[in-house]
């Protein structure tokens, strides 16, 4: 593969800066719902099992009627579960 088709390949920092969630906010208010394991957090959250898993690790961000939906679900302000930087 020749240098320009790889470089088009590269990642930009021109995307927005990610939002990281409040991971002990999180998990308290899953334990809170008796949530305990992976497929109960996915049922509560009306998401799946490897998306919480992302969620909490930082590594993607839920859209935000998904967002909404799991803050409406865990009784929690959407901005406090995702706050800003």
């Amino acid at each position: 593969m020749s240098d320009a088709k790889r470089r088009s390949h590269c990642i930009t920092n021109d995307a927005p800066p990610r939002l990281h969630v409040n991971k002990a906010l999180f998990e308290d208010a899953l334990k809170a719902k008796g949530a305990t394991t992976g497929d109960a957090q996915a049922q509560l959250l009306g998401t799946t099992r490897r998306n919480v898993d992302h969620y909490l690790a930082g590594r993607i961000e839920p859209k935000l009627t998904t967002a909404r939906r799991i803050a409406a679900r865990l009784g929690r302000d959407i901005d406090d579960l995702w706050p800003a930087a």
